[in-house]
Order: C-alpha cells, then sequence, then structure tokens
C-alpha cells in the first residue's frame, strides 16, 4: 500500500510538471505579435431592413439596443444642418456614447466612435476611438463594430460582427485562452433588442433631415 509520503512524492513531481506546463503555455500566449481578433453573430427579425434602419439612423433610439448605453450623440455637428442634427448619424459622425455601470461605486464612462460606413438599410460600420476608461487604447489599436441588414422574405437576418487588434500582453492572452467570450464583451449592440423594436418612429425629426438615400 502506498503510504501518503510516498504519495506526495509520486505526484509532486507531477503536479510541479503540470504547473510548470501550464505557466509556460500561459508566457507563450502573451508573448509573439500582436493578431486579430473577430466576432460574429445572426439574429433574425421579422421586421424589413428599411424598418429596422430607423433604429441606427437616429441616434435616440440607440440606448434602446444597445447594452448599458444612456445616451448617444453627434460631436462634430453639421453648423448648417437644421434642428436635432445632433441625434442624425452620417459617415464621418463622431458620437459620444455614455455607458452606464449600472454601479454604486463605479463612474459612467464615455466611448468616441466614428461611423465609417452607414447605406441605409443596408450597413452600419464604426470604430471606437476613444475610451474615457482607458480600457480600449490600452488593450487593442483597432474595435470595430459592423451592423448588416440582410433581406429575407418578409423579414431580414441581422448579422453583427466585430473586430479587434491587439495591442497589450493580456489581449493576446484572453484573446488566445477565449476569443468569444473576450469579443462577446466588446461588442455593445443588443442584437436581440435591435429585432424587436416594432414602435413607430416617433422621434420628431424633420424628413428633410433624413439622409438623401434613406429608404423611408
Amino acid at each position: 500500500m502506498t503510504t501518503p509520503s510516498r504519495a506526495r512524492k509520486l505526484f509532486g513531481p507531477i503536479v510541479g510538471l503540470i504547473a510548470l506546463t501550464f505557466t509556460l503555455a500561459l508566457f507563450w500566449a502573451a508573448q509573439g505579435p500582436d493578431f486579430d481578433l473577430s466576432f460574429s453573430r445572426e439574429v433574425p427579425s421579422e421586421l424589413s431592413p428599411a424598418r429596422l434602419d430607423r433604429n441606427l439612423f437616429s441616434l435616440a433610439r440607440w440606448p434602446q439596443w444597445f447594452f448599458n448605453l444612456s445616451d448617444a450623440t453627434v460631436l462634430n455637428v453639421d453648423p448648417q444642418g437644421g434642428p436635432e442634427q445632433d441625434k442624425i448619424i452620417r459617415p464621418g459622425s463622431l458620437i459620444k456614447l455614455t455607458v452606464d455601470t449600472q454601479k454604486t461605486l463605479a463612474k459612467n464612462f464615455f466611448l468616441t466612435a466614428q461611423v465609417l460606413e452607414y447605406r441605409p438599410g443596408q450597413i452600419l460600420r464604426i470604430q471606437i476611438v476613444d475610451d474615457s476608461s482607458g480600457r480600449f487604447p490600452e488593450l487593442f489599436s483597432i474595435v470595430e463594430w459592423k451592423i448588416e441588414f440582410l433581406p429575407k422574405g418578409d423579414g431580414s437576418v441581422i448579422r453583427g460582427s466585430a473586430i479587434a487588434r491587439t495591442k497589450h500582453w493580456r489581449a493576446r492572452l484572453f484573446g488566445r485562452m477565449a476569443e468569444k467570450i473576450l469579443m462577446y464583451q466588446l461588442f455593445y449592440p443588443d442584437l436581440m433588442k435591435l429585432s424587436e423594436l416594432k414602435q413607430p418612429f416617433s422621434s420628431g425629426l424633420d424628413p428633410q433631415l433624413k439622409p438623401k438615400n434613406s429608404t423611408f
């Protein structure tokens, strides 16, 4: 029968070897060149792409389908524009996103995003350019979100995706160990909520303020 002391002598080196192997694996995962991470998800909707686009076009709707978003406002407002231009997106728009942490001991933080591409009823692509908490610029050199509306029958398929390029050893480590979990936490749009927003468009925007190529 193996005594406790003999068992410790037998399993001690094995445990030590496992711990060393695990440590070396973590070290390897955190090193090396930076790389791109990606995330993609598709959600069906009964609404047409034109109807869904109403929730993208007006920033007043964004808090209804973004995780923990309390406000969204255009920073580089067109001085020649009409009222409520700070709630209308266009390619090149800089948007301030106020994120409510919903924690009593934590302050809200702000993201600044730029609209890289916007085609009404088809695609919205934005890039995070600043973050008051410092998390995004510290860990990643690029973070982009993309939302596409694909017609399907009388409804649509909403395709949401994100890419991020690592910049820090922590991003490389968690990116290699749990890419999907990490990217899910970086993707703030809630596609399920977006797919179900059926209330009529009632932001009070003047139709003349809508993009000329708008489909609604």
